[in-house]
């Protein structure tokens, strides 16, 4: 309540209205009235109570005070609005208060007594009755401005919050749009507007048709018209109220559409706008709505309003093709689509970009839908958004809330589905037209859209429909590349025109050809060395080099833009390094020559002269970027390439040049090399092979050997020059004095040249010798084209490699020298084996070096000068390797044999010397080695090594003091006399000890095999005696015994030793009883006999037995020089007793021993080397006989089969009179 003025205060003396309260209520003055316990009637309201009296009442009449009145219905004002008054109190009671209300009352009673009634109204509210019209009237009525919220709040109290409009329905409609424009004005819009949702939502039935129009327009009118979103917000609320809860007049469409297509434009209130406009387009009004937005859109008057338009275009978007599509809508594209374009006519940005989105939209959903009508619509709305964006991007017309770039975007979004409609194969309409309107975007388009259009147009341009011949069809091609190649600047995109550009020149006819390049790909391409896009300098230099390959008569201008970009390339990049900046990339660069060595290869086995003139531009390129010191990482690659490409090439003896590629050449007739002397010109073309000049790119290799910096170029070049310089025939064509490349090389491999401290990456000079003595052990193979001075620094050089990594290389290399360079080499082989000698003895280097050893053997020329310690050098470097425990049995068995090799060809005056070095040496291996093997419980290796060794002392003892042949020769006599005699081998140590005897008996009685033939050529016995060598016979012999005196005695001694066999013939002087005349001979008595004349024997007859020979006791001794006696013959009749002869066993008698020393006659020893028979080497295992010793087969070994001539020793051959040993006399019987 507002506080009443004082003049209005009750007096003291007035008693007060709630004392009267309590006396009717029997309750004291000092507490208040305590309300009496509700009762229910039957129907559970609370029953009615007594309160009003006739004294209460008064206090509220008239005549009582006002301030007192006003008091009265404060105090009353909690039991009106929560009791239930007695029976007709209301109306006592409002005809009370009544006078109050008038609008000639002060302000202060008047608001008391509004309030007092809404009280009352909302307390007595189910029993007021058609009470409620009375106060509605009252309500209607009392037009006070002052008194329109009390006049609001009454309104809300009589129809219960707007759920009740009993007793005044037709009134309510009417008054509420009359009152509704003075509410919203003295502010009591919310209120207001809050109580007429609620009556529409509970009441709508009630409202006529044209309550519901006035209510509409007045409450659109408010919403377009107030910047309050309450405001907004309650009238969106009964708009909706009216689309759900009643119909819609048609009259208030337009101002319900205009409204929703306004508030969509409030972020705040969008959601709730677009939800009422989809439930007004679900009804039987929807195709009204879009009616009136299409109107909306089409009409000139509203064309200023931007939100306007723009709230239209998205609501018909969105329920025809949008998300929130509405069903029930049964209507096309096509009939929107013009309204739609019109929108775009009306030059606001945020309405053509809502067209952009909604177009957008609809491709996306419904691109495979759409009729050829449709999409013309559709790309006249395109055609009028590229218009405005132009003039938007030229400023003609006033920048907007959204900028040209979300626009350019979204166009670019919607051509990018139009796109993808095309490309997945979908109609589009007039694809010509949308090509147009692509072009006439590039600059927004997205590089996928661009290339698209190009492949459209090369399509058209390229196609067999209009025909090649079709005028203007070469300004329109010159039009394109003017448009998508010099105008525009992205990168893809120019690359594209490029492309396209490619495919016209490779379809077009033949004849058209040249045109194309004189025209359009010239004058495009001409001035692309100052291109600023390096990709795009790329691709050009790929389409040059490919128009190069297919047009050869247009070689000379292509490769003039070629060289262009090459050179600029190269200015820039010297550029740079004058500035000290970072290089440039040279991309075009590397393109370019990368495409032109490939275009080398390609073109090597054509006759057209391309590859020469690519390959004179390559090496020229070389020369030009050592000249300019072009030494920047960036151009490290094309370097690398060049070389890999003019230094793989390979000629044939003919001259004839190929391209080496997967270790294959395949040789071209259409170019050759500058030929060497006594090469002949290839005639497998009619046509004259083209000449490749060899020598410049020799001259290019001199230069990089010189002053290139980079490690990676060189090492390659290095590499590439090893296998180059196997191939003679292009090596002498480029280079035919190699003098100066070797020097270079050597002072690389010697780290002596000025910019080996310059190069890049290069971890280590070993690395740079690693790659330089490979190169340089080529060379060696090239004597007759290096002049005495590069020969010395040659071999100086590879002296010079032995003590780092590369001594295997080196040597190899020196051993090539050695046979190709024996002039400087015999000057400095000293040199090479002392320093050789300082090489650590390693198992790497063990085969090479044993093989540089050996190969010098067979040339005696580089060390017939050669002094003992020289010789004694080549020793102490092959000893080392002669240790087991190190080297492999492979390297000691080699090592050797070069230890032999090089004894045998010492001078005779130092083998004395060097056997002694050479024995203390392998003496100290043999302690060494046979100790560490023995230790570790292995016997054979021990056993290995001293075979070695004893071998290697073998051969220089038979070799210290003389040269003999290793293989004696029998001669005629001495296979006469041995051939076919017995023979027995014994193997004492390594040594094969073979004796031969003669006296093989058969035939006659008494006579040999030998004798018998001999005498069956009724030849004399003096012609007998010449046949035998002279011999004479001893006089008074019988021809009888004439066998038995000379094919018996006679031996053959054979030593055969792993380094040689030593041969010699003997013959026993003592005298044997089987040569007693008058004796008959036994052929077996005498053969057992001659193996050993000193030593008891037996003998086995036919089918006899071993026994203690018969002693004939009738015998006397004889004394030496005695003639032998004759022993009788066996009586017939023992024999034929026994059957056969009885064998006769012999012991010798101590007469027969000789025991004067033997010595040896002049006409026994042999001076001619023994050459030894194939039947003397055994091929197969020797299976020994029964009379033999040995039981197991002996199987030669490889090593005792000696495999060159072996040449006796002088110390072989005793000079002193030979003394039986007493150890030497077998006192037991052989068998």
């Amino acid at each position: 309540f507002a506080i009443l003025p004082e003049k209005m205060q009750p007096s003291r003396e007035q008693s007060s209205i709630r004392q009267k309260l309590g006396s009717i209520l029997g309750l004291s003055a000092s507490r208040a009235p305590a309300l009496p316990q509700k009762s229910y009637d039957e129907l559970g309201r609370p029953e009615h109570s007594t309160f009003f009296t006739a004294d209460v009442l008064r206090e509220l009449e008239q005549g009582v005070p006002m301030a007192q009145r006003v008091r009265a219905m404060k105090e009353l004002h909690e039991i009106v609005a929560t009791k239930r008054l007695e029976e007709h109190a209301v109306q006592a009671i409002w005809q009370a208060i009544k006078d109050l209300v008038d609008p000639s009352q002060p302000v202060e009673a008047r608001h008391a007594a509004l309030v007092f009634t809404r009280a009352l109204i909302r307390g007595q509210f189910e029993d007021l009755g058609v009470l409620r019209a009375h106060f509605f009237r009252v309500v209607q009525g009392h037009a006070v401005k002052e008194d329109t919220q009390h006049r609001l709040e009454l309104m809300r109290a009589l129809t219960h919050d707007g759920r009740n409009i009993q007793y005044m329905e037709e009134a309510v409609g009417p008054f509420l749009v009359e009152w509704m424009p003075e509410a919203v004005t003295l502010g009591s819009a919310v209120e207001f507007l809050s109580l007429l949702v609620h009556l529409l939502h509970y009441n709508a039935a009630c409202f006529e048709e044209e309550s519901l129009v006035g209510l509409v327009q007045l409450s659109s009118t408010l919403a377009n018209k107030s910047t309050q979103i309450e405001i907004i917000e309650l009238c969106l609320d009964l708009l909706n109220a009216v689309v759900c809860y009643s119909s819609l007049p048609t009259d208030a469409l337009l101002s319900f559409v205009t409204t929703l297509c306004l508030s969509l434009n409030i972020e705040r209130v969008a959601r709730k706008s677009l939800e009422v406009m989809l439930r007004l387009l679900g009804t039987h009004l929807g195709h009204s709505a879009i009616y009136t937005m299409c109107t909306i859109l089409q009409e000139r008057s509203r064309g200023q309003d931007a939100l306007l338009l723009r709230g239209a275009v998205f609501y018909i978007s969105m329920s025809l093709w949008g998300v929130r599509r509405v069903e029930s809508l049964e209507l096309s594209f096509g009939s929107v689509l013009p309204s739609v374009r019109q929108a775009v006519l009306s030059g606001h940005t945020i309405v053509v970009y809502e067209v952009a989105l909604s177009l957008g939209r609809l491709v996306r959903c419904y691109s495979a839908q759409l009729h050829p009508l449709e999409w013309d619509l559709i790309y006249a709305a395109l055609e009028a958004i590229q218009l405005h964006l132009s003039r938007l991007q030229q400023a003609l017309v006033e920048p907007a809330a959204v900028p040209s770039s979300s626009l350019g975007q979204c166009l670019r979004e919607l051509f990018a589905s139009i796109e993808e409609a095309y490309e997945g194969g979908q109609s589009i309409g007039d694809a010509e037209r949308f090509f147009s309107l692509l072009e006439g975007s590039t600059e927004l388009l997205p590089v996928r859209s661009v290339l698209t259009l190009l492949s459209y147009r090369s399509s058209v341009i390229c196609s067999a429909e209009p025909g090649w011949l079709e005028p203007g069809w070469l300004e329109q091609l010159l039009g394109f590349m003017e448009k998508f190649y010099r105008q525009e600047t992205r990168s893809a995109i120019r690359v594209e025109a490029l492309n396209f550009l490619g495919r016209v020149l490779a379809e077009s006819p033949a004849s058209h050809q040249s045109e194309v390049l004189e025209r359009v790909a010239l004058p495009v391409l001409q001035p692309v060395a100052e291109d600023p896009d390096g990709e795009v300098r790329c691709r050009a230099m790929q389409l040059l080099i490919h128009l190069l390959g297919e047009t050869p008569k247009w070689a000379e201008p292509l490769l003039a833009i070629i060289s262009s970009v090459l050179q600029n390339g190269l200015d820039k990049a010297t550029q740079c390094k004058a500035e000290g900046e970072e290089g440039p990339k040279l991309p075009a660069s590397k393109a370019a020559i990368f495409g032109l060595t490939q275009l080398f290869k390609a073109k090597l086995h054509s006759s057209s002269p391309v590859a020469a003139k690519v390959f004179h531009l390559l090496v020229a390129f070389l020369h030009q970027h050592y000249q300019q010191g072009c030494f920047l990482p960036t151009a490290c690659a094309m370097r690398m390439n060049i070389f890999n490409c003019i230094l793989s090439l390979r000629a044939n003896e003919a001259g004839q040049v190929g391209y080496q590629e997967s270790g294959s050449v395949r040789f071209s007739p259409f170019f050759t090399c500058c030929l060497v002397p006594g090469c002949e010109t290839p005639a497998a073309s009619s046509l004259s092979p083209t000449l490749l000049n060899y020598r410049a790119a020799f001259s290019a290799v001199l230069v990089c050997l010189e002053e290139e910096r980079e490690w990676e170029v060189l090492a390659g070049l290095l590499h590439q020059l090893q296998g180059l310089l196997q191939d003679r025939t292009l090596t002498l064509a480029g280079m035919p004095d190699l003098s100066s490349l070797c020097q270079q090389l050597c002072v690389m491999a010697e780290e002596q040249g000025p910019h080996i401290t310059q190069l890049y990456n290069l971890s280590s000079k070993a690395d740079l010798a690693a790659c330089t003595y490979p190169v340089l052990a080529n060379l060696c193979s090239y004597p007759s084209h290096l002049d005495r001075k590069a020969q010395h620094v040659l071999v100086c050089c590879l002296e010079a490699g032995l003590v780092g990594n590369n001594a295997k290389t080196c040597i190899s290399a020196l051993e090539i020298c050695s046979l190709e360079l024996q002039a400087t080499m015999t000057r400095l082989l000293p040199r090479v084996l002392y320093r050789l000698g300082q090489v650590a003895a390693t198992p790497t280097l063990a085969r090479p070096v044993l093989s540089f050893l050996a190969g010098l053997v067979p040339i005696c020329a580089l060390y017939s000068g050669f002094v003992e310690q020289q010789y004694l050098s080549v020793f102490g470097i092959a000893l080392p390797y002669t240790n087991q425990e190190k080297y492999s049995s492979y390297v000691v068995v080699l090592a050797h044999q070069v230890i032999a090799m090089w004894f045998v060809r010492c001078r005779m005056q130092y083998r004395p010397t060097i056997a002694r070095f050479i024995h203390k040496s392998l003496a100290m291996n043999l302690s060494r080695g046979g100790a560490s093997q023995l230790g570790k419980g292995g016997v054979e290796g021990r056993a290995a090594l001293s075979e070695l060794t004893e071998v290697c002392a073998d051969m220089m003892a038979r070799y210290v003091y003389s040269n003999l042949s290793t293989l004696p020769a029998r001669s005629s006599n001495a296979e006469f006399l041995i051939s076919g005699g017995p023979s027995k081998t014994w193997l004492v140590g390594h040594t094969l000890v073979t004796v031969t005897t003669s006296g093989q008996g058969g035939g006659k009685i008494g006579v040999c095999r030998r004798c018998a033939a001999f005498r069956t050529k009724t030849r004399t016995v003096d012609e007998a005696t010449e046949d035998l060598g002279g011999l004479k016979l001893p006089g008074g012999v019988p021809d009888q015994v004439l066998c038995s005196c000379w094919c018996k005695g006679w031996a053959e001694i054979l030593i055969r030793r792993p380094t040689g066999n030593i041969s010699w013939m003997m013959r026993l002087q003592n005298r044997l009883q089987a040569l007693s005349v008058g004796e008959p001979y036994s052929p077996s008595n005498a053969d057992w006999s001659l193996l050993a004349p000193t030593y008891p024997c037996e003998a086995v007859g036919r089918g006899g037995k071993l026994g203690p020979p018969a002693r004939d006791e009738s015998e006397t001794p004889q004394h030496q020089g005695e003639p032998p006696r004759p022993r009788p013959a066996a009586s017939p009749g023992s024999a034929s007793e026994s059957g056969g002869s009885t064998p006769e066993l012999l012991t010798p008698r101590a007469s027969d021993v000789s025991t004067a020393p033997l010595t040896p006659r002049a006409s026994d020893v042999s001076t001619a080397p023994l050459t030894p028979r194939a039947s003397d080497i055994p091929t197969a295992p020797l299976t020994p006989r029964a009379s033999g010793v040995p039981t197991v087969p002996l199987t030669p070994r490889a090593s005792d089969v000696p495999t060159a001539p072996l040449t006796p020793r002088a110390s072989d051959i005793p000079t002193a009179p030979l003394t039986p040993r007493a150890s030497d006399v077998s006192t037991a019987p052989l068998t």
